[in-house]
C-alpha cells in the first residue's frame, strides 16, 4: 500500500483510478476432464458454399451433465485500453498514461483509445513487475506470489467456479485441410 500521497492520486481508493476500465490478467492452464460425447455421423455428401468438398455431417452431445472446475485469474496485469506513449516510459503503450512521471490522468487514457486493445500479456497469473506495477497504481503479486493453483487460489489471486457442462455440437466433415 502507499504510505504518503502520491502526486495526482491524493489518498484514498486509488481504485477509482481504474474507472471501471477492463485489465488483463495472466494465465491460468485450466483442464476439461472426463467429458464423453455421443452422436451420430451422417454421410452427407455436398459442396458448401466455400466451394469445400463435404463428406458427412456430425452431431455430438453429453449424454448427462458433467460437473466441471475451472479457475479464474483475479490479478490484474495491465489495462485492457492502450496507453498513450511518453518519451522515456520503459512500458511505452503497454501502461495507462502517467503525465509527469507519476500523476494518472483517466481523460487522456480514454482520448488515446483510438489505439484500440493491447496485446494480451504472455505471462502467467499474479505475475510481478507488469505495467501497473508503478505509481500511482502499485499493483504487486497477491500474498506470497505463488504460482501453483493452490497458492493462487489460497492468496486470493485466482478464484475457482464449478458448474455442470453440457453441450450439442454440430460439424461438418470437409475433405483437405481447412
Amino acid at each position: 500500500m502507499i504510505g504518503d500521497q502520491v502526486k495526482g492520486a491524493g489518498f484514498g481508493n486509488l481504485s477509482a483510478y481504474f474507472a471501471c476500465r477492463q485489465a488483463w490478467t495472466g494465465k491460468i492452464t485450466n483442464y476439461l476432464t472426463g467429458i464423453r460425447l455421443v452422436g451420430a455421423l451422417r454421410i452427407s455428401p455436398a459442396i458448401t458454399a466455400d466451394g469445400k468438398v463435404r463428406i458427412a455431417k456430425v452431431a455430438l452431445h453429453t449424454p448427462s451433465a458433467i460437473k466441471q472446475s475451472l479457475a479464474a485469474c483475479l490479478a490484474p496485469y495491465k489495462l485492457y485500453l492502450n496507453g498513450n506513449s511518453l518519451a522515456g516510459d520503459p512500458f511505452g503503450a503497454s501502461a495507462p498514461q502517467l503525465l509527469f512521471g507519476l500523476e494518472f490522468n483517466p481523460l487522456v487514457v480514454l482520448a488515446g483509445s483510438a489505439t484500440g486493445a493491447s496485446t494480451a500479456p504472455s505471462t502467467t497469473c499474479n505475475q510481478a513487475g507488469g505495467p501497473l506495477n508503478r505509481a500511482p497504481f502499485f499493483v504487486n503479486p497477491i500474498g506470497s506470489g505463488g504460482s501453483s493453483l493452490q497458492s493462487l487460489l489460497s492468496d486470493g489471486a485466482a478464484v475457482g467456479v464449478s458448474g455442470d457442462l453440457t453441450t450439442r455440437i454440430k460439424a461438418e466433415v470437409l475433405v483437405g485441410s481447412y
